[in-house]
């Protein structure tokens, strides 16, 4: 129909002219000496495959709909959103704390809505000029997909949650090594993701999957959650074009004898390169070439959300208990709890607990937390 085209026309070139020149706030690891040429044109390809194709009307259905039998819907939940009181203390169920606006608030979690989109239980606006970028490379808004996990940064000047920039950063992407389909497992570049009922898979048209057709061999991009040492919970699990190109993005928990250790994968890397980087202790982006037996890497980008933020509001799995009564969260944040801090679903917190933080970030790796929800 005309008109339909020509509103489609109209919203690609809204999709077409976001802001651009965005600088992300981190620092990258050159290639090293010698390979500047292979490894740009290795980076070309990859970026190029990892391009978003227009998306069907029928594709964007089922992304607002959720995907058969996922259990994940179009809503978002305000009686489970930190901060959400009923009568209204706090933005009416966004889970974002009024008292001085939204300053600089961040959000960390898994789309689970769309019309806006739902992150955490949080209904945050965004419109066609907001800048998107999926690990590294702008997009335009139907990239987005439900099961993706997001970092979002809300505008400070808004009263209501309002996006200024939402980035993707898939935890796994490569090729699958093995699939134990009995135990809902598979690996990836030496990575272990589980998967349950609730997780996503998509072809590489973006045409819903079934798990069992997963397959040895075959590229794909995995979002989700670290839950312990080398060992994913996906959220959504796309197949890809294959490529030489892969990447990681987790805490990385050390360095030494060229060697990284990234939610404990070991990855190979030039040490002498990331010495004056100090990344040990963040949560990174690494980026390189698989050799059939381990991931070489050749570009790191630090990518802790909370240097970003003034506030948080993120979501992940409990790795480590700390001294003080509080702890740490598998993608590096130390979260500390207070007497003031209210737990919500349980009465304490325990390493392997899935949780929602919301609190004031201290510190680059330090989040003082106000509430936190334990999901049982």
């Amino acid at each position: 129909m005309p008109g339909k085209q020509n509103q489609n026309q109209q919203n690609n070139l809204l999709g077409q002219r976001r802001l651009r020149g965005i600088v992300e706030n981190y620092m990258k690891i050159p290639a090293r000496a010698g390979n500047g040429f292979i490894m740009a044109l290795c980076l070309a390809l990859f970026l190029q495959a990892c391009n978003s194709e227009d998306v069907s009307e029928r594709q964007i259905a089922a992304r607002e709909s959720g995907i058969g039998g996922t259990g994940i819907s179009n809503e978002c939940s305000p009686d489970t959103s930190l901060g959400w009181k009923p009568g209204g203390s706090g933005l009416g169920g966004t889970g974002l704390m009024a008292e001085n606006g939204l300053g600089g608030t961040g959000i960390v979690g898994v789309i689970n809505g769309f019309g806006s989109i739902c992150v955490n239980g949080v209904k945050v606006e965004y419109t066609a000029d907001t800048p998107i970028w999926i690990d590294g490379k702008d997009q335009r808004a139907d990239a987005l997909r439900l099961g993706q996990v997001v970092f979002v940064q809300t505008k400070e000047e808004s009263r209501t949650p309002e996006a200024k920039l939402i980035e993707v950063n898939h935890a796994l992407s490569g090729p699958v090594n093995l699939v134990e389909a009995d135990r809902k497992r598979f690996t990836v570049i030496g990575g272990t993701v589980e998967w349950n009922d609730k997780t996503l898979f998509a072809d590489v048209n973006g045409q819903p999957l079934q798990p069992e057709m997963l397959k040895a061999g075959m590229s794909v991009a995995v979002n989700g959650l670290w839950k312990q040492e080398g060992l994913l919970e996906a959220t959504r699990v796309d197949v890809r074009p294959a490529s030489g190109m892969v990447s990681v993005t987790g805490f990385l928990h050390s360095i030494a004898d060229d060697w990284m250790d990234i939610n404990g994968m070991s990855i190979s890397v030039a040490r002498d390169e990331l010495c004056d980087m100090g990344a040990e202790g963040y949560n990174v982006r690494v980026t390189g070439l698989w050799d059939g037996s381990y991931m070489n890497a050749y570009e790191l980008a630090i990518k802790s959300t909370n240097i970003r933020s003034e506030r948080l509001n993120t979501a992940g799995y409990v790795s480590e208990d700390m001294a003080d009564g509080g702890f740490r969260m598998a993608d590096g944040s130390l979260v500390s709890i207070t007497g003031n801090t209210e737990i919500l679903g349980s009465d304490k917190v325990k390493v392997g607990d899935r949780v929602w933080v919301y609190g004031r970030v201290a510190s680059a790796r330090n989040i003082n937390a106000e509430q936190i929800r334990v999901f049982q």
